[in-house]
């Protein structure tokens, strides 16, 4: 059907199968209030083609709604629609919407689909998202748009990362939502947010992706550095292990390699320091050395030097920016 002006189908009580698959329409596509209550048969409105707004405000579907592969030129509002049937998927997969996309106030008790669509303003503010025990409800990879916003200024980055972690709610984990994510908001200036979003990737890929020495490693990197978006972390490591240090290498497990050297002229601190930085040496670490008997403090004297050669080139690349990809 080709509709040359605006076409209304505000507060229309569907009780049968719906399929509007390959509506064409010049102005506004008016469905305001509409009803779709049909509880075994889609509502089909694929492959639209609206040149003005395509409006569902407070619309209600008792059945599954597939939007797939449509183009709207200009504003998409789903605000206060109602999806109810929790066995039922609303499907948006690869929608192209010039304008925003305008979720505000929905309410989804099934599934719902929001792969390979392209949005320019998307907003999910005070959606109600289904509760499922168990499974997949909601996919969003291969999503793009310019902008995207869950509540005010302050909450929504904080919203938005609750709803793709899957700990949260269950979402079909794909690298690109995250990452999606983290560039909007470093394109906006919010380096902190974005840096949660990066963050929050790696621990669901570690969850879903890693296993043996590759989960380890994620583990590791997470607790020292952040993923490379926290390196004053390995700063506050790296001080415990010199503290630490200090603690094992007290003087009264320590002899000096030459005879003429004092006791009362060693400091635990900087032989700590001397044994944990590599390439550096402060040479107390070639005047003193643990006493025999001081099992303890003679192999934590080699682990520390170890740890030292293994943790500090790490913080550095943290520091450098070369952990950060």
């Amino acid at each position: 059907m080709k509709v040359g002006r605006d076409a209304s189908l505000q507060k229309a009580v569907f009780h049968g199968p719906v399929n509007f698959d390959q509506l064409e329409t010049i102005g506004v596509l008016m469905a305001e209030g509409a009803s779709f209550l049909n509880p075994n048969a889609p509502a089909e409105v694929n492959r639209l083609k609206a040149d003005g707004n395509v409006v569902f405000t407070n619309a209600i579907f008792a059945l599954p709604a597939h939007f797939q592969s449509s183009h709207i030129a200009d504003n998409f509002k789903m605000d206060g629609a109602h999806f109810t049937n929790a066995r039922a998927l609303a499907s948006f997969e690869a929608i192209k919407v010039t304008g925003a996309a305008d979720f505000s106030g929905a309410s989804f008790a099934g599934y719902v689909s929001l792969k390979d669509a392209h949005l320019h303003t998307l907003n999910l503010t005070d959606v109600e998202w289904p509760s499922h025990p168990y499974g997949e409800w909601l996919w969003l990879n291969g999503m793009s748009y310019q902008r995207v916003m869950a509540g005010t200024e302050k909450d929504s980055w904080r919203n938005l990362l609750v709803l793709v972690d899957r700990t949260a709610h269950r979402t079909a984990y794909s690298i690109d939502i995250y990452s999606g994510l983290a560039e909007f908001y470093r394109r906006e200036g919010y380096a902190g947010q974005a840096n949660q979003f990066f963050i929050a990737q790696k621990r669901r890929e570690r969850e879903e992706v890693l296993r043996g020495a590759q989960w380890c490693w994620s583990v590791f990197l997470d607790w020292f550095v952040g993923y490379g978006r926290s390196p004053e972390r390995a700063l506050f490591w790296s001080t415990a292990m010199v503290l630490f240090g200090m603690v094992v290498f007290r003087p009264h497990r320590m002899e000096a390699r030459m005879p003429n050297l004092k006791i009362d002229h060693y400091s635990p601190f900087w032989y700590s320091m001397d044994m944990f930085l590599p390439l550096i040496k402060l040479q107390d670490a070639d005047l003193w050395k643990p006493h025999d008997d001081a099992r303890f403090a003679r192999f934590w004297s080699r682990l520390h030097t170890m740890l030292g050669w293994a943790l500090i080139p790490i913080a550095l690349a943290a520091w450098t920016g070369m952990l950060e990809k």
